[in-house]
């Protein structure tokens, strides 16, 4: 039965009827590429008094092409990270913010479907809608904090050992590169649209170096290899609540969460943040960047190197961070820049040309490293 013939909020009522979870009433609130995403408002609250709960609907399937094959193992990958990230207490504070991650109550099955079951975070907005709309919430001062906390968070969880003494969550880990393995294609033909686009800035390229590049970015290795990594840090996926004192950061969709180079966490984060400064010329995005920058260690120019060229590589997804600009002369330089800047990111990366980098808002990659001049 396709979603779209079922009425899907009745048919998850009807799901959790005998659970602790009954709802008395589940609407959507997200509809993703992936997944389906509702809010339900429990009959009678847990025993921490939580009185609602987000309810994520998957299918083997992409909810927005159905016709795209997407396997169900990422649920159990995703229930089984927070689970561990939950029991390690892999949370970050910096001044009045907190970054942390929702609990998982559980997975329900049926049929081809599953519902995972967890914590309502207690925000309203993404990150990337916040960045969009900055007056609203975030003064200069919150934002460099806001990255601050994003930054030690990230490093944390990356050099947590979740996975070490969890041989169950090690191998869905290991069997979750469904996202991995799509992004190749995806990023071909992404590139070779921002090629044909901008034909000027690829003069002298062969179509085929660019795409040897794109591989390149995207398959360099930190010296440590292959690590546990988030898998698609963006900051669609950063949940934030704010009040007059406090913020509150959540990391939520970990269904991408997988063995892989892990500097592609820190690149797709960045590539975000510098995408919506260039194109919606955002000041509070350069200090969320600025704050991240500065407070994840990074051990070495190799990584260092595979960082910018990370960047890069996302960098040519900025429709994913950004709403395409209206068509105007002004826009069409701002995405012309942005498209020149992912290239240079990339081959400068690649071609290991700190001298370049150092000129750039990436500079800060380096100063922590062994070497580094002051």
């Amino acid at each position: 039965m396709a979603a779209q013939e079922i009425n899907l909020p009745l048919y998850i009522q009807s799901w959790l009827l005998d659970t602790d979870y009954s709802c008395a009433v589940v609407e959507q609130v997200y509809g993703g590429s992936v997944n389906l995403t509702f809010r339900g408002d429990l009959k009678h609250p847990l025993k921490d008094g939580t009185r609602s709960i987000i309810l994520k609907e998957s299918r083997g399937f992409m909810a927005a092409v159905q016709t795209i094959a997407c396997p169900l193992h990422r649920c159990l990958a995703e229930e089984l990270i927070l689970r561990s990230v939950s029991k390690e207490q892999v949370v970050s504070f910096h001044e009045n913010v907190r970054v942390r991650t929702p609990r998982h109550y559980g997975t329900l099955l049926r049929d081809d479907s599953h519902l995972q079951i967890m914590e309502e975070l207690p925000s309203t907005r993404t990150l990337k809608d916040l960045l969009h709309y900055p007056e609203t919430w975030l003064s200069a001062q919150q934002a460099t904090a806001v990255g601050h906390a994003l930054g030690k968070w990230l490093f944390k969880f990356h050099h947590s050992g979740c996975d070490r003494y969890d041989p169950v969550l090690a191998k869905a880990l290991g069997e979750n590169s469904w996202l991995r393995d799509d992004m190749f294609p995806m990023m071909h033909t992404v590139v070779e649209q921002q090629a044909q686009d901008f034909p000027h800035l690829f003069k002298g390229v062969e179509a085929k170096i660019i795409r040897a590049r794109t591989d390149a970015a995207f398959m360099m290795v930190e010296e440590d290899g292959m690590a546990l990594r988030h898998g698609d840090m963006n900051i669609s996926n950063i949940v934030v609540s704010a009040d007059s004192s406090d913020v509150l950061l959540g990391i939520i969709d970990w269904e991408a969460c997988d063995y892989g180079p892990r500097q592609h966490d820190l690149g797709v984060l960045l590539a975000g943040l510098i995408s919506v400064e260039r194109l919606c010329h955002t000041e509070v995005a350069v200090r969320v960047l600025d704050g991240v920058l500065h407070s994840y260690p990074v051990r070495s120019e190799d990584s260092a190197f595979c960082i910018v060229a990370a960047v890069g590589a996302w960098l040519f997804l900025w429709p994913w961070w950004c709403s395409p600009p209206p068509s105007s002369p002004s826009k069409t330089r701002d995405v012309e820049g942005l498209v020149k800047f992912a290239w240079n990111l990339m081959t400068k990366g690649l071609e290991r040309d700190r001298c370049w980098i150092n000129n750039t808002i990436l500079a800060p990659l380096f100063e922590g490293v062994e070497g580094s001049e002051k």
